[in-house]
């Protein structure tokens, strides 16, 4: 019996888990199925048949890596959503940068024809005009 209920709180934390709503739903589940597959470990009855202690323990490992696989597709598609995201930001961006370093390069070279100016007031005029 107490194996029935065990395995019952073992399923039904996994399947509450399968969709985590954030990195923290995740650890909080597998904590409990931790404390679910010890508190089957710990029954009397279930120490003494090495069977079911084995088929419970594949469950388990099945059930987790469906877990682990859901969470990896999940995190995946959103590492691939954010680099689409900068890609695409970095293209919108393309013109606007080339603009502004062709007007930084226009004022740079400007500044340097005013560094061949002698004369005090034509160099600061220079200046205020580039």
């Amino acid at each position: 019996m107490k194996f029935a209920v065990v395995l019952c709180l073992l399923l039904a934390t996994s399947g509450f888990a399968l969709v985590p709503k954030h990195p923290a739903d995740l650890v909080s589940m597998l904590a409990r199925q931790q404390f679910a597959v010890r508190t089957l470990m710990a029954a009397p009855e279930a120490r003494d048949d090495s069977t079911l202690i084995n088929d419970c323990f594949n469950h388990y490992l099945e059930d987790q890596t469906n877990v682990i696989m859901g969470y990896n597709l999940q995190y995946t598609g959103c590492l691939r959503t954010a680099q689409s995201g900068r890609d695409e930001l970095t293209k919108e961006s393309a013109s606007e940068r080339e603009a502004l370093l062709d007007r930084t390069n226009k004022m740079c070279s400007s500044l340097t024809e005013c560094d061949t100016l002698v004369d005090g007031l034509e160099f600061f005029d220079c200046y205020r005009n580039a």
